[in-house]
């Protein structure tokens, strides 16, 4: 009897871990397969899903009127432009560019496409986003020529499962992170520079952005 008991619980751990494995495979599979689906089928709710990302951590060091999400405004060109998020400070204006990519990321400043690469060897090209931000902010600074003083941080930041393999970006005042990394990065900024903007011009500036809030905008 205490034999067969003994088989009985050894078979008993030796399925148990194989049993988990297969679980947490099938579970894994499923999961990947669904937020892929998420990803393709509903870009504008990933999107949105990333702005909210950095929103929540702009909260944690600007009033709530000093934030703007998706404001449209006009380039030197006349074209308009649309900015994901924008946070006026005693330092400078911070402007954000969301990316919620998977994969390995490769790209420098100055090429016009960077490369997405996929654990099953395939590759997509998007808009190099520190080109897309420095447009962004050359529609900022011509909506806000009379503030000629203004600096200008861009922040290109990256929400999801993504690795960042090899970034060369040398530009100043340009930030290509994760999201955990941007807090202690804008607290840097707010600790090591002076401040440039007075509590009059951010009135001003915020009171000249509100007019381009989007009428979509979270």
């Amino acid at each position: 009897m205490e034999a067969g008991t003994g088989f009985v619980l050894s078979l008993f751990f030796i399925i148990l871990p194989v049993g988990l494995l297969l679980i947490s495979y099938l579970f894994k599979d499923s999961f990947y397969s669904s937020w892929k689906h998420r990803r393709y089928s509903s870009p504008l709710e990933l999107g949105n899903f990333g702005e909210q990302q950095i929103y929540d951590v702009l909260l944690q060091s600007f009033p709530e009127n000093h934030i703007f999400r998706n404001i449209h405004l006009m380039k030197p060109n006349g074209r308009y432009t649309e900015i994901d998020l924008i946070a006026v400070g005693k330092k400078g204006i911070y402007v954000f560019e969301s990316k919620n990519y998977s994969g390995w990321i490769f790209g420098s400043g100055h090429q016009r496409m960077w490369m997405q690469t996929f654990p099953n060897g395939s590759k997509a090209r998007f808009y190099n986003p520190v080109l897309q931000n420095r447009g962004h902010i050359n529609a900022l600074k011509f909506t806000l020529r009379n503030f000629p003083k203004i600096r200008y941080f861009s922040f290109i930041v990256f929400i999801g499962p993504c690795e960042l393999k090899k970034i060369e970006v040398s530009s100043p005042d340009t930030y290509v992170l994760y999201k955990y990394m941007l807090k202690s990065e804008m607290t840097n900024i707010m600790e090591g520079l002076p401040d440039i903007i007075t509590q009059e011009e951010r009135y001003k500036i915020i009171s000249l952005l509100s007019m381009y809030k989007s009428t979509h905008a979270a």
